[in-house]
């Protein structure tokens, strides 16, 4: 039994909480077995409650070379608990034997499943001043705060976790059970830690249990590796090959996936990258070419009068002369796209005239030289244009 089972055991007796109190709690424990005497999860509850509030209070704090801490896991006769080295300070696990300390039998039962695991698990037995099985955790567990669980990582977690489960079945040798704190997080990803052997039979369960810890960890979501966790923990494969085959084309599935939406970033990272390089363009050609500067006629009005355009330092204006002028670009304004299409198209429809750039003093290059930059300029701004509504978002 784990604290964590047992509490799910608890709840699923009544609504309420359970008071924190240990006696408070183990006194309404046992009022509802007297009051439900035939019911055999209450009996059990009560004494599994009892075993666990037990557990420890005959064995030394430090024991196996190991100060004992957090209690992870209790049976009959032995109970598991994480703590540190004291020589070296890295976290460890101990299994302890509880009450039957001096007994030579129940000494060797527990060598007898550190021979079991061994290979599995880094376990050493110490029989002084306890009977105790030890192991470095080579890593922390999954439910401590030192690790950060990770949803983007679940499909690699999958893939070592089920490894190391393999790794027990072709051992013909099983955890006891699979809780949170049976899986540890090291270098080379999840696995399994558990000093409590048991038979090779109940693989469909482990895998259920793995599955069950492994969805809990990974919280909502909706993906190919989510998805077979569940399909697991619902009906789970006899063998951890049937799993990994599971596992594996959701992993495959998950990756291609993950691919497609790698190479969509870099679609958009690239194509980011060529809009801001090509709107910086046309910035700077707009600045290395500007209007030139002279004085030319366009033509004459439908009342008679002469048009013309100017560019100097105030600026592109067009319009009668003696009459009010049209600004087409004013000194470090933008382009009146409006009224440049309007001057263009009164050049447009009148043929070139020397007598009229004589009479207004223009020049007959420079009306065709700022009709071209015109057009040029009104591309260039519907370009950026285009660029800036065609950006993100």
């Amino acid at each position: 039994m784990t604290p964590d089972r047992l509490q799910l055991v608890l709840a699923t007796l009544r609504a309420e909480p359970w008071p924190d109190d240990p006696v408070a709690r183990a006194t309404e424990l046992e009022g509802l077995a007297d009051a439900n005497p035939r019911d055999a999860l209450v009996r059990e509850a009560v004494l599994q409650l009892a075993r666990q509030d037990a557990a420890g209070h005959l064995v030394p704090d430090v024991v196996g070379g190991v100060r004992r801490e957090r209690l992870v896991r209790w049976d009959a006769w032995t109970s598991t608990w994480d703590g540190w080295r004291v020589a070296t300070g890295r976290a460890a696990r101990v299994r302890v034997v509880e009450r039957w300390a001096n007994d030579p039998a129940h000494a060797r039962a527990l060598i007898r499943d550190g021979r079991a695991i061994r290979g599995l698990v880094p376990v050493t037995y110490s029989g002084e001043p306890w009977p105790a099985l030890t192991a470095d955790l080579d890593g922390a567990p999954v439910t401590s705060r030192e690790v950060t669980w990770s949803a983007e990582h679940l499909g690699a977690s999958v893939a070592s976790a089920l490894a190391s489960l393999a790794r027990w079945e072709a051992a013909r040798v099983l955890p006891a059970s699979i809780e949170a704190s049976s899986l540890v997080h090291g270098p080379t990803g999840l696995h399994l830690s558990c000093l409590t052997p048991t038979d090779a039979f109940g693989c469909r369960r482990r895998i259920t249990e793995l599955s069950e810890v492994l969805l809990a960890l990974a919280g909502p979501g909706d993906d190919p590796v989510r998805s077979v966790l569940e399909g697991m923990a619902l009906m789970a494969p006899a063998t951890t090959e049937e799993a990994g085959a599971f596992a594996t084309r959701a992993l495959a599935e998950d990756l291609a996936a993950r691919r497609h939406r790698v190479v969509r970033r870099h679609e958009r990272v690239v194509l980011e990258q060529r809009r801001a390089a090509l709107g910086a363009a046309l910035v700077r050609l707009q600045r290395a070419c500007p209007p030139p500067i002279g004085r030319g006629a366009l033509g004459v009005d439908l009342d008679g009068n002469v048009l013309v355009v100017t560019s100097d330092d105030d600026g592109v204006a067009w319009g009668p002369v003696g009459g009010d002028a049209h600004v087409v670009l004013p000194v470090g304004g933008p382009l009146d796209t409006r009224e440049a299409r309007r001057m263009l198209r009164s050049g447009a429809a009148a043929p070139p005239s020397a007598h009229l750039d004589v009479k207004v003093g223009g020049d007959p290059a420079f009306s065709s030289s700022i009709a071209r930059w015109t057009s040029a300029a009104i591309r260039l701004r519907t370009l950026r244009r285009l660029l800036e509504v065609t950006g993100p978002g």
